[in-house]
């Protein structure tokens, strides 16, 4: 049926579509709402366009407006994506609280080896950053992308700060994790581990011969900015 169709439909289209553009220009997650919205009058109003003889100079003026209003609507999200170029070309902030920006930029820096072990939350922000150099051991895909046993073991592990069972199941050439976290307590008393970076969220430890044969220090952080840019 036309979206067109009687006095007191058509208000009632205007009427929810203006809703809609208020709600759409508050809060980005109703734009897809009034896109789709939009689309549909579009294709509505089309046809009765195409057969604008047949109709009368005001409703037609009134299907003119209507599907212009409707196709720039749909403009709106490429416009404020557009605004926001010039002030920021941050796409997503991340937390440097939560997700280990510092230590991974420092792993970007160096050669340890192609496998990083890390806790399965820190595993996607780590891959879209460090892939190819470097793979992880597991990433927030848990169950879906890994063994079950495997999947559990390295969560139980990571929790626990039972290195053994974490480093157990390949062989790993660092280990990415939480500084405050019980697994970085444990590789520091480990005499074969050797901590090479660290800051509040995160911690490095890589074997400590390759650190020694590396010549690699411990590098350190304590004023990393609230937020920084993903990617």
């Amino acid at each position: 049926a036309s979206l067109a169709g009687g006095a007191l439909r058509q208000r009632a289209i205007v009427t929810f579509y203006a809703i809609t553009c208020i709600m759409a220009l508050r809060h980005n997650r109703f734009v897809i709402i009034l896109a789709l919205f939009s689309i549909l009058m579009v294709f509505s109003l089309l046809p009765r366009l195409l057969r604008a003889p047949d109709q009368s100079a005001r409703r037609y003026r009134l299907s003119l407006y209507i599907f212009l209003g409707a196709l720039a609507v749909l403009l709106i999200p490429a416009l404020r994506a557009f605004q926001k170029l010039p002030s920021s070309t941050c796409a997503i902030k991340v937390d440097t609280s939560k997700f280990p920006v510092g230590a991974v930029a420092w792993l970007k820096t160096q050669n340890l080896g192609r496998n990083l072990g890390l806790p399965s939350d820190w595993g996607g922000y780590a891959v879209w950053h460090l892939y190819p150099e470097y793979r992880v051991s597991m990433d927030g895909r848990h169950i879906w992308a890994y063994d079950l046993d495997y999947a559990n073991s390295q969560i139980d592990s990571y929790i626990k700060g039972d290195r053994q069972i974490f480093l157990a199941n390949e062989k790993v050439n660092a280990v990415l994790s939480a500084t405050s976290k019980k697994l970085s307590q444990s590789l520091l008393s480990a005499d074969h581990w050797k901590l090479v970076y660290r800051d509040p969220t995160a911690s490095v430890f890589i074997p400590a011969h390759v650190a020694a044969e590396k010549n690699i220090s411990l590098s350190s952080s304590s004023d990393l900015p609230r937020v920084a840019c993903f990617p």
